[in-house]
């Protein structure tokens, strides 16, 4: 029987899409560790999922902003990792 998950597991995404932009969330889906060493997320590049999956799945993170009423707008906070030096 599998571990359940604890809610410590995840964190709470009701208003990802005010903080991040849907290029920033593609980018951690495809691989967090760049992001944040110590991720306990995996990464979903391929082949677990494809691009045109992860980048669906971004564009819908990217429009949770909580309840609708309130009509509030983004504040990005996007930072992208250095790029590796070769």
């Amino acid at each position: 029987m599998p571990a359940v998950p604890k809610k410590e597991d995840a964190p709470e995404a009701t208003e990802v899409g005010l903080k991040h932009s849907a290029a920033w969330m593609r980018s951690y889906l495809e691989d967090p560790v760049p992001f944040h060493p110590d991720s306990k997320m995996p990464a979903y590049g391929p082949p677990t999922l494809s691009h045109q999956e992860i980048e669906e799945l971004a564009r819908y993170l990217s429009l949770l902003r909580g309840r609708p009423e309130l009509n509030r707008q983004p504040k990005f906070r996007d930072t992208f990792p250095e790029p590796l030096k070769t």
